[in-house]
């Protein structure tokens, strides 16, 4: 397949490419009631501002050998780790490609890579709004493939609207997507509760993708006694630096492949039966597949 992939979807079918999912920091700028994985508060840190850029390119580069590095980088804000432009420095371009995943409202330049922005209108104060949209500009104007993300809120589907009309203004339509909220929003529990007419006036704006990742979410997939290349070809590294195969292996405190600080090493296990599919997020789609 090419390089760098045109999506992670790409690069997960690649057998030259080895996946890493990576919660580079838990802390973020913003402090969002339906986010999972964040803390508001405190010190950036996380495994890679402790250890150091020199060290985890070296260690990264040890665990993959020939192959290719994709990185899916999520947080917290990853790009509050300023760590992180270090490292892509290290870790060149036909070697390493990035998917970030960010808020939007912190900007730094670096070579192009997959920038994934979530916007996040519960927690962004009107001035990081107006930030939002200039980056989204900026990113762009740096040579990145952006992607825009979009939450479905129920009392705000008019400026949902408007939102999708003015991000397909910058990028083109297909790298703009909704996603459905999902946990207690006022008095209901989404996505369970959405009633039909916001689901109507929500599939316009909603891709294959979005709902390819949220059938993921809900369970709609059963992945019970599917090969799953977890482990061989995917890599789940947390704050800490611990690394696991999977967010259900570590969730089931199975042993880990290692950790940043000491190095880590993929399984050569061939495909195995999914072992975690209630606690599989969207990596299971694309990995849980008799390949």
């Amino acid at each position: 397949m090419a390089w760098p992939p045109r999506s992670e979807v790409e690069a997960r079918f690649d057998p030259s490419v080895a996946h890493v999912v990576w919660e580079v920091t838990l802390r973020c700028n913003l402090d969002c009631p339906y986010c999972f994985g964040h803390r508001s508060e405190g010190p950036v840190g996380g495994a890679l501002t402790e250890l150091g850029a020199e060290h985890v390119a070296g260690v990264y580069r040890e665990a993959v050998g020939d192959r290719r590095l994709y990185f899916d980088l999520t947080g917290g804000e990853p790009l509050l780790v300023k760590e992180l432009l270090s490292l892509m420095e290290l870790l060149p371009e036909e070697r390493a490609h990035f998917r970030i995943q960010t808020n939007g409202t912190v900007y730094r330049h670096f070579r192009p890579a997959h920038i994934n922005m979530a916007y996040q209108p519960l927690s962004m104060l009107e001035g990081q709004a107006s930030t939002w949209w200039e980056n989204l500009s900026a990113f762009v104007a740096d040579g990145h493939l952006v992607t825009v993300q979009l939450i479905a809120l129920p009392d705000r589907l008019d400026e949902l609207e408007d939102l999708y009309q003015r991000a397909a203004q910058v990028v083109p339509e297909h790298q703009v997507y909704v996603r459905y909220l999902q946990g207690q929003y006022g008095d209901r529990q989404l996505p369970r509760q959405y009633s039909r007419e916001e689901l109507a006036r929500l599939k316009p704006m909603l891709n294959l993708r979005a709902v390819e990742e949220e059938l993921c979410r809900l369970g709609a997939w059963n992945f019970s006694g599917r090969a799953c290349r977890a482990g061989r070809d995917l890599a789940v590294v947390f704050e800490d630096g611990t690394v696991h195969r999977c967010t259900g292996a570590r969730a089931a405190a199975q042993a880990g492949l290692g950790d940043l600080a000491a190095g880590f090493r993929f399984t050569e296990q061939p495909a195995q039966q999914c072992k975690y599919p209630c606690s599989c997020v969207f990596q299971g789609f694309w990995y849980c597949l008799d390949v």
